[in-house]
């Protein structure tokens, strides 16, 4: 069955003036089969056809937004929880972070698995005022005493990709994200730092815990403009391999919402369309691993098997990192990325709170071209 049949058939036991507009919207192209799901989704949930169109208008602004309510209804349902079509953006974003913390704080819980972080480790000082989270059960409770969503950071963590450090700072507890750079003079950089309720630190704070775990600051990177020719990215090359295996499994589009502040940003959501059904479903992408080998460090390139899902999500993090725009940084940004797999295109929607449309753009994955698009 197509998305537009299952759509349709979900529409039937609506009233008909409610199901006639979400029907011509879905037809014309106007609303996307995920988009439509999320709607009826939410109708399920609630039981509140009157106030439904109300609520299709108000999702797709939230797309837009980088307001993660796909996500957030998806948890509701699994989780029994209740929602209400008449959230506003702030509070679509709380009840996520709150239903995403109570199913990966149980899921850690129950499977208490040990990190090895000795990389991280040995390159730490011998004293400093914090310890290295090592096993799933500590990062859920980091996550639920420090009330944020650290502990979404697992697989990462698990993979080593990244290490998660509590550091005390005069009496305050701050969690502190580590990544692996893979250079001789610093191999550790610390990417985000947040306390309690995802507080981020003052100027003087980020320089004494640089200091104490003995991180230098990375220089200041200068800001990409857009429009301007890049090179070759790995994003790309991994887009070109993960668009057969969509093709393979009937994805038709792919989208991906993120949003940043402060000092750090994160996705929020992504959605296939029609919806993945194999979470276990994998695509063969490339990966740089750095290791300290004989007194020096190697860096070993390589395909490996990544799930869809993070696959698609370290896709977005290298484009954005090849776009130079500071999304994440004092007032933030937001944005979208989306796959059209048919087309073999990928569209990039990037904005700040500051200037906005910084990035707009489509490019052809095969070819790697930038193409004209139609607003």
């Amino acid at each position: 069955m197509t998305a537009a049949a299952a759509i349709e058939t979900r529409l039937i036991g609506l009233p008909p003036k409610v199901a006639a507009p979400l029907r011509d919207l879905v037809r014309t192209g106007l609303m996307s089969p995920a988009t439509a799901d999320t709607v009826l989704d939410a109708h399920e949930l609630t039981g509140e056809p009157q106030h439904l169109l109300g609520f299709a208008v108000a999702a797709l602004e939230f797309r837009l937004a980088g307001v993660p309510v796909a996500d957030t209804i998806r948890m509701a349902r699994d989780q029994g929880r209740r929602i209400s079509l008449r959230w506003s953006a702030n509070r679509w974003r709380a009840e996520h972070n709150r239903f995403a913390r109570a199913a990966t704080l149980k899921k850690l819980a129950d499977e208490n698995e040990a990190y090895d972080v000795e990389r991280y480790e040995r390159h730490l000082p011998a004293k400093w005022p914090g310890y290295l989270i090592k096993s799933s059960r500590r990062l859920g409770m980091e996550g639920l005493r420090q009330r944020h969503c650290v502990a979404a950071y697992h697989r990462s963590v698990k993979n080593g990709h990244c290490a998660i450090a509590t550091v005390f700072v005069h009496s305050t507890r701050w969690t502190v994200e580590l990544r692996w750079t893979g250079l001789e003079d610093r191999p550790l950089a610390i990417t985000q730092i947040r306390s309690r309720r995802n507080q981020a630190p003052p100027a003087e704070v980020r320089e004494m815990i640089h200091e104490r775990m003995d991180i230098p600051r990375p220089p200041q990177a200068k800001q990409g403009v857009a429009g301007s020719a890049r090179q070759p990215n790995r994003f790309m090359e991994n887009l070109r391999r993960v668009l057969p295996v969509l093709r393979q499994h009937g994805i038709e589009h792919v989208w991906v919402s993120f949003a940043g502040g402060g000092d750090s940003g994160q996705i929020d959501d992504v959605e296939f369309s029609p919806r993945l059904t194999d979470e276990a479903l994998t695509a063969p992408c490339h990966r740089t691993e750095s290791a300290w080998i004989g007194g020096e460090w190697r860096r070993a390139n390589g395909v490996e098997d990544v799930p869809l899902k993070a696959a698609i999500e370290d896709i977005t993090y290298d484009y954005l990192e090849a776009t130079g725009v500071d999304w994440y940084n004092n007032d933030g940004g937001q944005g979208t990325l989306s796959i059209g797999v048919e087309a073999g295109t990928v569209d990039m929607d990037l904005s700040t709170n500051l200037r906005t449309s910084q990035v707009g753009e489509r490019t052809d994955i095969m070819s790697g071209e930038e193409i004209e698009r139609d607003w």
